[in-house]
């Protein structure tokens, strides 16, 4: 996702996903599920070292963060909370909602004390005033499901190898070098992005 250096990232389409978050500020996924997320940067330096590394021991590596340095939401969502001082704060809540989300977005569901979403209300009121119709939130809500489907998988791949063979060391963690891409939210169009990922 992106680059560690401050350059323009040549894809968006990971960063589509958390500037769409960030946009909406309420996240139904688990908070602490583990991320392997990479630097395109960091990517291309280990192929070029594995290509030109003639003491390999190993015809498969995985290039990725592996323990060391896999993110998760919360870092993720912490990290450019304070580049947007006027949205609401994020808020975790359960996979389920998202159910609850998409219904409401339909307009297929009220908001009251009943409802699962009631207690966010704040929220839903935030998206009617940040999107202005519902429609557009349901093509967000359906566009984002695979991703946090991806998310709460939890998959970390085991990047021992590339770590022995090379002088590469642990990528730097997604929530760290995401502080420098902060100018490059405000240019994601999320509802392109949904559309055409």
């Amino acid at each position: 996702m992106g680059d560690s250096r401050p350059w323009t990232p040549r894809s968006y389409v990971l960063l589509w996903a958390l500037a769409t978050l960030n946009e909406l500020r309420l996240f139904p996924g688990n908070p602490d599920s583990k991320i392997d997320i990479i630097p395109i940067d960091y990517a291309a330096l280990s192929i070029i070292e594995l290509v030109y590394n003639n003491k390999r021991k190993y015809n498969v590596y995985h290039i990725s963060s592996g323990p060391g340095s896999c993110t998760t939401p919360e870092k993720a969502t912490n990290a450019i909370k304070d580049f947007f001082p006027e949205k609401p704060d994020f808020k975790f809540v359960s996979r389920e909602l998202l159910g609850d989300m998409k219904k409401w977005s339909r307009n297929g569901v009220s908001v009251s004390e009943e409802n699962n979403l009631f207690q966010f209300k704040n929220y839903l009121n935030y998206w009617v005033n940040n999107f202005g119709s519902n429609s557009k939130l349901r093509i967000l809500f359906y566009a984002l499901e695979p991703y946090i489907d991806f998310i709460e998988l939890g998959q970390i791949f085991d990047n021992t190898r590339l770590l022995e063979d090379t002088n590469m060391g642990h990528s730097i963690p997604a929530h760290i070098y995401l502080k420098n891409m902060e100018k490059h939210f405000e240019s994601i169009n999320i509802f392109e992005g949904a559309i055409d990922p």
